[in-house]
């Protein structure tokens, strides 16, 4: 009889414990994250710039069961201009959410009016979502409730070329609970008495960041994109060190630049410039891609 009645409370306890641990995995979760105003990116110059339709303010995150609703707030308007193929960058306004869980990675692609949802194994079109002013909210579902939050991320981007590729303007602003992340673009060769532009990438963390480039001659820096002359041909190892508000170990980019002198020097006109809108065109696609 003992053994009977331990079995059943042994039986209940299970019960319990299971319905807890359900209703602990379903459980619903809000977060809110705050980015600032005024720190969009020209990518090309490395310089803040203003652009108040793709400048992040706030992210929302709100989950209940499976159904996922993120809301990105700009400083200005959600813009509606451009197409999601990307093929027309006459005039383009990307807004890009990436959600992250123990199971799977959710991007989410918004370009004028068109919304698509990818994961790793789909691609489907999502037409629960809606735009009022600066705000712009989707709605998705995940695959299952034992789904655990991981991160979350948005992207902003504005992109503007002629046929020419001679007038060209990219403009992006990022924000979310990722780590750091540090990137940096530099031409080489560069060439003595010729001023070299370091340009900084840099996304998520917590903003403000504060810059120290060291270019590997005794000179140093602390603007995200900054101009540097060397005065004597060689290699030089140069180092970005990013660090933001949260308290975390800074993230440091290291890197070669070779610097050649009048004896060496690349005679062909414009190969450097070339190099650099190749460069960034891909940086550009990665991004979005990723």
């Amino acid at each position: 009889m003992k053994i009977e009645k331990m079995l059943i409370i042994a039986l209940v306890a299970s019960s319990l414990l299971i319905a807890s641990t359900s209703t602990v995995l379903a459980v619903d979760e809000t977060r809110t994250i705050t980015d600032a105003e005024d720190d969009v990116v020209d990518v090309i110059s490395g310089e803040t710039t203003d652009y108040p339709n793709i400048d992040i303010t706030e992210i929302k995150y709100d989950r209940e069961g499976t159904n996922i609703t993120i809301t990105m707030t700009v400083k200005g308007v959600i813009e509606n201009i451009g197409d999601i193929s990307g093929e027309d960058w006459s005039d383009l306004v990307t807004y890009m959410f990436y959600f992250t869980t123990s199971f799977d990675m959710y991007t989410i692609w918004y370009v004028n009016e068109y919304c698509v949802l990818s994961t790793s194994y789909e691609e489907i079109n999502i037409t629960d979502f809606s735009v009022e002013g600066s705000v712009l909210e989707v709605n998705f579902n995940i695959n299952n409730t034992e789904e655990t939050y991981d991160s979350i991320a948005v992207d902003s981007a504005y992109m503007s070329m002629d046929l020419t590729g001679e007038d060209m303007v990219m403009l992006q602003d990022g924000a979310g609970d990722l780590p750091l992340i540090v990137d940096v673009f530099v031409t080489s060769p560069g060439e003595t008495g010729v001023e070299i532009e370091f340009i900084g990438y840099v996304d998520y963390g917590q903003s403000p960041y504060k810059y120290i480039w060291d270019f590997g001659d005794d000179e140093t820096s602390t603007k995200r994109s900054p101009g540097h002359i060397y005065d004597k041909s060689g290699t030089y190892e140069y180092t970005f060190t990013v660090t933001d508000s949260s308290g975390n170990d800074p993230e440091i980019y290291s890197g070669e630049i070779e610097i050649l002198g009048d004896d060496d020097n690349n005679d062909t006109p414009g190969f450097e410039l070339i190099i650099a809108i190749m460069a960034i065109g891909f940086i550009f696609l990665w991004k979005r891609k990723r």
